[in-house]
């Protein structure tokens, strides 16, 4: 008897083993495949969005209008159209506009303000092969979340007569492009939010080999390819984005990235009592400019013996602003001794950096890209010819260096201050603690 009580313990042991491996094997296929699902799920429904997609969430509270300014739909396409239209929206820490949502649930965005004024390119009317496509898509794309992005479409075609565009030959190898013809004159309505009345703005289209298209306020002319005009970026948003929030307006535009409390490139902030806006990142050092021109304070001359940016040229302007107005900061600890580049701008944005000098207060170059502050007139650090520099205003322009006018100073900081409030925007800066 005790024997086969043995037996019988030993079988219920068997099934229980055989019974908790199974389970286990159960659970480790829930686990491995629920996590692939899991894994999946995210990549193709971002993290704090539902499966909406941004062109979807935008559209759902749009009305459709067919005059003045607003939203139409063409083609299956919805095109904003007029200056007073909602379509603002934040994407890599910049403020863009929509211009366009197509039928594939893409959005192409235009940034709100220009961010530079430069000639196209020394020679070529070819976008593709041009300074500004090197400019746009090398030093500015680096400062863009291109995962969230679709390549742009560039038309290649001759344009000769503005009544008959076409779009026969085009190439998709850039993230970024200038607007072209077609979506400058789909924005209008009378008036339109992607220019005022005084700029002047490069297209992407060509006329000829040498000549370009750019829209002059509310027309559009051609232009040698050497002439300085604004540089807008356009960008496409994947159809996969979602919208994690804001409505459209100036104040609250649509958001497609969560807010970080961390200072870097387009942030603003207050330091003190100046308001500084972040332009360049490079090495742990954030590059700052004053968000504002102050058109209050007294112009200077940039020099009377050089065009050349130098602290120890005794009354230039580079020597005020390191002695004088550098002895007035009083957040002085947190400025970094920097080299500022005074290369003369001869065929290319890239001659700027030819030649440098080190100052802890300098100014901005012709490379250098700028926020805000587009009609004012300011020097930069940029040669423009023998006794000559250039100043920044709705178009690049030479001056005398004996001659009076603004100057928009910029510091170098490092990038792990401490930030006590804001959000870093124009409208609501982020303020450190000094």
């Amino acid at each position: 008897m005790a024997k086969k009580k043995k037996l019988k313990f030993k079988k219920g042991l068997g099934q229980t083993i055989f019974c908790l491996i199974s389970f286990l094997f159960m659970m480790g296929c829930f686990v491995f495949y629920g996590s692939r699902a899991i894994h999946y799920y995210k990549i193709y429904n971002p993290k704090g969005s539902d499966t909406v997609p941004l062109a979807t969430s935008i559209m759902k509270n749009a009305s459709i209008v067919y005059e003045g300014s607003g939203v139409y739909k063409e083609a299956g396409n919805y095109i904003y159209k007029g200056e007073d239209v909602n379509n603002y929206i934040r994407f890599s820490n910049l403020t863009w506009r929509i211009t366009k949502i197509s039928t594939d649930n893409s959005v192409e965005i235009v940034l709100d303000d220009p961010i530079n004024v430069m000639a196209l390119d020394s020679s070529s009317a070819d976008f593709k092969d041009s300074d500004v496509s090197k400019y746009l898509n090398e030093d500015f794309a680096a400062y863009l979340d291109t995962s969230k992005l679709d390549k742009t479409v560039v038309c290649e075609d001759e344009i000769s007569d503005l009544n008959r565009l076409s779009c026969n030959t085009s190439n998709v190898d850039h993230y970024v492009k200038l607007p072209d013809i077609s979506t400058f004159l789909n924005s209008m309505a009378e008036t339109t939010y992607m220019a005022s009345d005084t700029d002047t703005l490069w297209l992407a289209n060509k006329k000829s080999d040498k000549e370009a298209w750019y829209a002059s306020g509310y027309n559009i002319s051609s232009s040698d390819v050497t002439e300085f005009y604004g540089i807008k970026p356009v960008v496409v948003l994947k159809s996969t984005n979602v919208l994690v929030g804001g409505t459209g307006t100036k104040e609250d535009p649509f958001t497609i990235e969560k807010q970080e409390n961390k200072l870097k490139f387009g942030s603003y902030v207050t330091i003190g009592e100046d308001t500084w806006v972040v332009y360049k990142e490079e090495d742990g050092n954030l590059r700052l400019t004053l968000a504002e021109l102050d058109t209050s304070v007294r112009t200077r001359q940039f020099s009377t013996d050089s065009n050349v940016y130098d602290p120890n040229d005794t009354g230039s302007i580079a020597s005020y602003l390191n002695s004088y107005y550098y002895e007035d900061i009083a957040y002085k600890d947190l400025l970094v001794e920097a080299n500022w580049y005074t290369g003369e701008y001869k065929t290319s944005y890239e001659d700027v950096y030819d030649s440098e000098v080190k100052a802890y207060v300098g100014m901005l170059n012709a490379a250098d890209f700028k926020f805000g502050s587009f009609n004012d007139y300011y020097y930069l650090t940029t040669p423009a010819g023998e006794d000559l520099v250039y100043i920044y205003a709705s178009g690049l322009l030479e001056s005398d260096i004996t001659a009076y006018e603004y100057y928009r100073p910029a510091i170098v900081i490092k990038d792990d201050v401490q930030i006590q409030s804001g959000s870093g925007t124009k409208e609501d800066p982020f303020v450190l603690e000094v």
